[in-house]
């Protein structure tokens, strides 16, 4: 397993500390940075940490802190990772759409 450009960033995200008294604030801080996050990865980029987050090998850092998070927060961010094709065919067709129209 390789380190990909976004999982300093990621880790970062998800090992922060939160202040004392603001947890539940804070992941929802963490929740919506890393949606933030992936939504600039790339298709093919997203189907590989579908699968890392899913299926977490034993040494995968990334994976273990992302299954920290609690059931809801993760299947969430999983969705979100997971929908990823088709977020991009739709972002392509809107800005061909944009383009037709101007």
């Amino acid at each position: 397993m390789s380190a990909t450009w976004f999982e300093a960033e990621a880790l970062a995200i998800l090992t922060r500390a939160a202040p004392v008294g603001r947890s539940a604030a804070e992941f929802g801080t963490k929740e919506r940075e890393l949606t933030a996050l992936f939504a600039r990865l790339s298709v093919s980029e997203s189907r590989e940490l579908h699968q890392r987050l899913r299926v977490p090998l034993p040494d995968d850092t990334l994976a273990i802190a992302f299954g920290r998070f609690v059931a809801d927060r993760r299947g969430r961010l999983l969705d979100f990772v997971g929908d990823a094709r088709r977020r991009h065919a739709g972002a392509s067709t809107q800005a061909y759409a944009k383009r037709i129209t101007a």
